[in-house]
């Protein structure tokens, strides 16, 4: 685990994510996709009605083009919260949604500093709320449109203290060229005006100067 989360290893999916990133998008998003309709088809098979399918197909494929295109990050959050209120809207249930606003909602909070991060979950949890007040306070779907609102808080809560994590982490042990050889050019670049070039941590100077 601890070669997983520092080691070799980790510096391997950083390189293979950075050189097939149109692959790894592509069946991240089927995945989620995937997962999302077995979950509605054992638990709430209303949300597999034509319109839900469709949504959500159309969220999955723009996550992914998102990504892909490298358009702003906020549209990982953004557009799933609009297939979720358009699910209220059809009055079908957006489980099959739910997936790709928690993953969304973890990606903008993974890039964000504190404060965007808490404002921006707070805006997909008001927008969904707002969705269910207008059109599903007297559906069949219940409280079940809504039950992604906390998931989403937990999963921009989990994205900040991952970056933390990261702010307070020691450069490697071979310094800012490896993490850029790893796809950690924003790192690497945090590193290398801490003046940290050799095999040392710049724990605490970089997590300073980025603050």
């Amino acid at each position: 685990m601890r070669g997983v989360r520092g080691g070799p290893a980790r510096d391997w999916c950083r390189r293979a994510v950075a050189t097939h990133r149109v692959a790894v998008w592509v069946m991240a998003s089927a995945a989620l996709y995937a997962s999302a309709t077995l979950v509605a088809s054992t638990r709430q098979r209303d949300a597999l009605s034509p319109a839900g399918l469709t949504i959500a197909a159309l969220v999955y494929v723009s996550f992914a083009v998102i990504a892909i295109v490298r358009w702003p990050p906020c549209l990982l959050a953004g557009v799933p919260t609009l297939g979720a209120v358009a699910s209220m809207a059809a009055r079908t249930p957006d489980l099959l949604v739910g997936p790709a606003l928690v993953v969304g909602t973890f990606v903008v909070s993974l890039r964000s500093e504190r404060t965007p991060a808490i404002a921006g979950t707070g805006a997909v949890i008001g927008v969904l709320l707002a969705g269910h007040l207008v059109f599903s306070p007297h559906a069949k779907t219940g409280w079940s449109d809504v039950a992604v609102v906390p998931w989403t808080a937990v999963a921009a809560a989990v994205a900040q203290a991952v970056r933390a994590k990261e702010r307070t982490r020691p450069c490697s042990r071979s310094g800012p060229d490896a993490l850029r050889k790893a796809g950690n050019t924003k790192h690497a670049d945090g590193c290398s005006r801490s003046g940290c070039g050799s095999p040392v941590s710049c724990t605490t100077r970089w997590a300073t100067r980025s603050r």
